[in-house]
Parts: C-alpha cells; structure tokens; sequence
C-alpha cells in the first residue's frame, strides 16, 4: 500500500511503501517453497534421501584428497595413483557378485549394512598406518669455524618432540637439498642429498656458541652422511615437510595400504548399487526424473562436505604426535577429514537400517537370472534362454498347471450318470458303447433312458 505524507514546513509530499504491501510478496515465497518442498521432499523416500546424502558427505570429506595425504606420507606418484585407481578396478569386478548373492539368498539389507560396516573399518584403518621416521631436518646456529658462504648448516637429528634450545630450529624440505639425479619437476617425495650435510660441532668448554649444543642429540648425525647405512637416494622427505623417511619403510606402508585398499573396496563397493536397485524398484511406477531426484541429494552432500573440509583444513596445522618440533608450513592434519567420514559414515550406516528390502515369493530373481546369461555367454560362449520373455512363459505354464488341476478335481469331484447308476443298482455296466459315449451326448439323454438299459442287460443274462 502506497502512503502519502506531507512534511512538516516544507509541504512537500513523500510516498513510501508500507510494510502491507511486502506481505503479500513473503507470504506467497513461503507458499510457493513449501509447495516445492512437497514436491521434491516426498515423505516414502525422505530415507534414501538421506542415505545418500550421509554416504556421498562421507565420501566427498575424505577421498577427493586422501592422494595428498598419500604424499605427504611420502608415497610416490605412481604409488599414489595405484591406490586410487585400484578401487574403480575392484569395484568393477566385485559389485555383481556381491549383489547376485544378495539377490540370491535375499539378504540385500545384511549385505548393505556389512559393507558399510567394511567401508569404515578399513577406511579409518588407514590413518593409523604411517612410516616411521627416520629423523628430523634441522638447521643449526652459526658456530665458530663455520663457512657462512656455503649456505645454513643442516644436519638431520633424531626424532624429538620438545628442544630447550631456541637457535635450533625445524627446516622444510626443499628442492635445493634434493639429489638433481632423481629430482624431477613435480616430484614428492624428494631424495634428500646427504652431501650438503653437515657435522654437528663439537663441545668444547668456553666456545661461545658451541656449548648451546648438546651434543646427546647429534649423537647419531654421522650415521646419516655414512653411505654404508644409508646409500644416496635412501632418504625421501615430502615436499615442505620436516620429516626424514626411509625409502624401505616407505615401501612396507605402501604395501599395508594397498592391502586395506583391497580388502576394504572388495567388502564395501555393493552398498550403492543395492541402494540404487532398492530406489529403482520404488520408482519404476512414478515419474521417470524422480530417481535422479533422489541421487541429487548425494551430489549436495559431496559438495556441501567438501567445502567445509576445506576450509577446516586451512586451520588444521595442529599435530598432536607430530615427531619433529615443528610441522611444515604447507602441511596440513588429515585426520581432520578421517573424523569426518567416520561421523558421516556412522549416520548413513544408521539410516540403512531403515530401509527395507523385499523379495516376491521363493522364484529365482530377475536380476540374478540375466548376471547367469552374461556369464555363460562371456565364460561358455553360449547363449541360454531369453529372458525377456521368461516372466511371460512363467506365467503361462502356471496359469496351464493351475487348470488342468482344476479340470482333474472337477472330474473326481462330479461323478456321471453312469457311475450314479451303478452305485444305485449295484452291478458294473458294460458295453463300449456306453463307455465310450461323447460328453455332449451324455448330457442330453435322459436318465431313464439308462435304467431301461440296465433292465434288458438284466434280463439277457
């Protein structure tokens, strides 16, 4: 509603629009969003609504980086890549088996719920897996002797957690330090070069500087510079990392973790394909869009838990069991994201509880017979009965079983005439002509006609 006021003094007119005519417009957005929730929010599927949202949330917290966390292990690039692209390569040849059986002795809901269960155990697993470092790149003070022009004086010490000593301070790696053989652009882990080490100074009683050292703490410090104990290229650190690994320890977590990647993707990868079979089965008689409707719900829960990981991870630079002093700059806690997933795991593995999986009758599934044509023609190279029309003749043969037992007790139920006629005389009528008397015909002669019959066969004899 438009209003009119005229100022005081000035007799100048001001409209303005009172807050009677907003109303209308709020009411009718909140109407028109409620109609769309309705619309899209249908009560009977809230709960694959949320299971995919919880699952997809999960995954979209961890996976997308779970490589980055990899090299920052100090896996290598081409380990990194093994361990992603295993899964889409399990996945593949596991998800009909396990879904064939699941069809097969109708237990799709104990096979959802188990490999959630898998997924999360054997996800979570691969936190908690990590070399053990071998030592810590430092940087120590100028000492006396020193040659200032060959750059800073690095050492590697043992892993420690507190130093009471300030001018001892943690370095990241860099590629000034890394063996130019095995440095390639791009590259992380590095090869740290032993060369551009230093000896740790020795005590001595009034040196100025040298008596801030402890000399407990480089106690090991030659053994890395011998080649005999660590030849060159056995020291690997991750790009902008403080941490010193060892290639071979390297290699055995790498080992472990291809293993859980194995396990956990063969046991887990039939809970989305049992969930998408179970929501086609619920929309196969609505609108065809409203399956992908319930799958949007996965993209927002990908898409929203990506964004919040990342910006928790900005701020996540905290290491409660780091093994050094400090982190590197650049690196960043991870289990940040495992947290995440096991929270949104647990929740999608309580909404999979709701869900109900039902099964008509003992027959064998549709699904489970098409995976045995596809597997005899792939393994026997034989083409087995064409299923498209088994439902058909199924019923066809049923519907023909079911009458002529139906003809069988209607013909042992309903006696003839004859066989009236002989339990009320108590002889046995013979004659082929009787026996072999058309149906039609025996309806229409009368029963008189069989008693005079029976009165001359009497009599003849």
């Amino acid at each position: 509603m438009m209003e009119n006021i005229t100022e005081p003094g000035t007799g100048v007119f001001t409209t303005f629009e009172s807050d009677n005519d907003k109303r209308p417009s709020v009411a009718n957005t909140k109407r028109t969003l409620i109609e769309w929730i309705r619309t899209h929010m249908d009560r009977s599927m809230l709960v694959f609504q949320l299971f995919y949202f919880f699952f997809y949330a999960a995954f979209g917290s961890l996976f997308p980086l779970i490589s980055i966390y990899f090299k920052q292990l100090g896996l290598n690039a081409i380990q990194c890549g093994i361990l992603s692209g295993i899964r889409s390569f399990v996945e593949c040849l596991a998800t009909p088996f396990w879904n064939a059986l699941a069809e097969k002795w109708k237990k799709g809901k104990s096979f959802l719920l188990a490999s959630l269960v898998c997924s999360m155990s054997f996800t979570l697993g691969l936190g908690f897996v990590r070399p053990s470092p071998e030592g810590c790149l430092v940087q120590l003070p100028y000492y006396d002797g020193y040659n200032e022009t060959s750059g800073a004086p690095l050492t590697i010490i043992g892993p420690y957690r507190s130093l009471k000593y300030d001018d001892i301070r943690s370095v990241d790696m860099t590629r000034d330090i890394a063996l130019n053989i095995k440095n390639k652009i791009g590259q992380s882990p590095l090869y740290l070069n032993t060369k551009k080490l230093v000896d740790p100074p020795k005590a001595e009683p009034g040196g100025g500087r040298r008596r801030f050292i402890d000399q407990n703490m480089f106690e090991a410090s030659n053994n890395y510079r011998n080649p005999t104990h660590y030849p060159p290229g056995s020291l690997v650190m991750p790009l902008y990392s403080t941490v010193v690994y060892s290639q071979n320890k390297i290699n055995q977590i790498f080992i472990i973790i291809i293993l859980l990647v194995l396990f956990g993707e063969l046991l887990s990868c039939p809970a989305i394909p049992l969930v998408d079979a179970l929501v086609a089965e619920k929309t196969h008689v609505q609108p065809a869009s409203l399956y992908g409707q319930q799958r949007t719900f996965g993209s927002i829960g990908w898409g929203l838990a990506m964004f919040c990981i990342g910006l928790a991870l900005d701020n996540a630079s905290r290491f409660p069991d780091y093994p050094c002093l400090d982190p590197g700059k650049r690196e960043k806690n991870y289990m940040v994201c495992f947290a995440t997933y096991s929270v949104f795991m647990a929740f999608a593995l309580f909404t999979a509880t709701q869900l109900s999986f039902t099964y008509e009758g003992d027959q064998e599934s549709m699904y489970f017979k098409l995976v045995k044509d596809k597997m005899a023609r792939t393994l026997l190279g034989r083409t087995t009965k064409n299923r498209s029309k088994l439902v058909n003749e199924e019923n066809n043969v049923e519907e023909e079983a079911w009458k002529s037992e139906s003809d069988r007790s209607q013909s042992k139920s309903a006696p003839t005439n004859e066989e009236i006629l002989e339990k009320q005389l108590g002889i046995k009528l013979g004659g082929a002509g009787t026996q072999t008397m058309h149906a039609d015909k025996t309806d229409t002669v009368p029963e008189e006609s069989y008693i005079t019959s029976a009165h001359l066969k009497v009599s003849t004899c």
